[in-house]
């Protein structure tokens, strides 16, 4: 402040007063005050521009991104970002945040493509220039996003996890500080030493877990489900609390869970919904420490008010149902307000939700604790968790009273042909007209799967080019099993 209130004109004056600002805009960051901090950031880059080199302008770009990140706001944090990094091309703090910001929206190849030229430009120099906790911090965050991001990327787990193992021991204590990416790495190295990766099968379609780190326990692996194959395809959202999606909260979270909705393929009705753990290993009981709530009964009812009106809120804007997954409980029985948010939040999605997948209810012994079997970490399940939630899809897919339909006999069977190719005989005198009607019929009975179609917006379905010209295109595909049903 003082630099501020007596700064000359000179270009020296000019880069004092750079770094002035800056300063002051790392100290509204750090109070949360992201606007304030951002126009500080700006100050600090137009005196910097003013004095005349880049100086401190990196930094002041990194602080512009960083604002606009936890604004939720992360195309500009992007954009941001890069240009931070075209002023220190192999700055590895800007490697960081920008391969982490393309992985909040989804774009996990950029982010792996980046960090991947930045790892083999350090090898080039056989690692001597990882000189900064930054530069080992970066294999941290590659190893989820290799992970994550899918098969095809897999290959790049084994060399990182023997990387970050090789690391000096002052660089492996310096970068534990790193609470949430040393966590993931633990996480992910238990995870993957108690079973292989077995690449999925071609043309198995994905089944999506929408989520925190709990989606990452069971990703990659196949289930049935509706009676067939699919991968389980994770949608990772670090950090996220059912609490965060209140209405009008604009947290990085927020943003990370509305990008990982959109990049969901067209046509995707179902996923699995994986959130709630870190609400009750923080929040609850964090907030009721703090003195925000009475007791954790009341942090649970609010937590799960916004769950609820959240999980309302993404099925109907993107037309997919979704299956809540009941909450992981903690390892450790000394965890006691954990436990109990944890048995009183489950509790309530039973409640709430007759399609939840709770396979906490079989995890959990008498104590409230994670069963030693499906421990990995101390805070996620291990592969085990893929068998029990195998299990609890059969028991929500599966009706106890459904019978198996009695076989024809062939006249019987003759019959239903001749009864199919005299009424197909009808239709498919005028496909577009019975194409349209088959369509405005199905939106009457489930209004909500217009949304899975380009022309949902058309205020006169009768007559959109867009219906008749789908509606023919499938009764002629409907044709055509009609055509070979001898």
């Amino acid at each position: 402040e003082v630099a501020l209130a007596i700064g000359g004109t000179s270009s020296a004056d000019k880069k004092v007063l750079a770094e002035a600002a800056h300063e002051m805009g790392d100290i509204a960051y750090e109070a949360r005050k992201y606007d304030t901090s951002q126009e500080w950031y700006e100050k600090a880059i137009q005196q910097q521009v003013a004095a005349g080199g880049p100086g401190a302008m990196p930094l002041s770009r990194s602080g512009v991104a960083n604002c606009e990140k936890d604004k939720g706001n992360l195309a500009g944090a992007i954009a941001e970002y890069r240009k931070a990094l075209a002023l220190a091309p192999q700055d590895p703090t800007f490697i960081f945040n920008l391969a982490q910001a393309y992985e909040y929206v989804q774009d996990y190849d950029s982010a792996i493509a980046l960090l991947s030229d930045f790892t083999l430009e350090l090898a080039k120099n056989q690692n001597r220039d990882m000189t900064t906790v930054n530069h080992f911090a970066v294999p941290l965050l590659f190893i989820k996003l290799v992970y994550a991001a899918g098969p095809a990327h897999h290959g790049k787990i084994q060399p990182l996890l023997e990387q970050i193992k090789s690391f000096p021991a002052v660089a492996t204590q310096a970068v534990q500080a790193l609470a949430t990416h040393w966590a993931y790495y633990f996480f992910l190295s238990r995870l993957l030493a108690s079973a292989s990766l077995q690449p999925p099968a071609p043309g198995v379609p994905p089944l999506f877990m929408i989520g925190d780190s709990h989606v990452l326990s069971s990703a990659w692996a196949q289930v049935t489900f509706r009676g067939r194959p699919h991968t389980l395809t994770p949608k990772l959202i670090t950090g996220l609390q059912a609490y965060h999606l209140r209405p009008g909260n604009k947290f990085l979270t927020v943003a990370n869970a509305e990008e990982c909705f959109k990049s969901l393929p067209e046509g995707t009705t179902e996923a699995l919904w994986v959130v709630g753990e870190i609400d009750c290993r923080d929040g609850i009981t964090g907030a009721v420490a703090k003195g925000k709530y009475a007791s954790i009964e009341q942090g649970v009812e609010v937590a799960i008010a916004v769950y609820r009106e959240a999980v309302k809120n993404f099925q109907e804007r993107f037309g997919v149902t979704l299956y809540p997954v009941s909450v992981c409980p903690p390892t450790n029985p000394a965890y006691k307000d954990r436990i109990k948010a944890t048995h009183l939040f489950n509790n309530a999605l039973r409640a709430a939700y007759p399609n939840l997948l709770d396979m906490a209810a079989k995890a959990t012994t008498k104590e409230g604790v994670l069963s030693p079997e499906y421990n990995c970490d101390g805070t996620h399940m291990n592969r085990r968790a893929v068998t029990l939630l195998q299990e609890e899809l059969d028991r929500q897919l599966k009706n106890p009273d459904e019978k198996l339909p009695e076989i024809e006999s062939l006249d019987e069977a003759e019959e239903t042909r001749a009864l199919v190719l005299d009424s197909w005989a009808i239709v498919a005198e005028d496909l577009e007209v019975y194409g349209v009607q088959f369509f405005l019929k199905l939106f009457e009975i489930a209004p909500q799967a217009l949304k899975l179609f380009s022309f949902r917006y058309v205020d006169d379905l009768q007559n959109s080019p867009g219906l008749k010209k789908h509606g023919v295109m499938v009764l002629e595909v409907v044709g055509e099993v009609v055509a070979g049903i001898n």
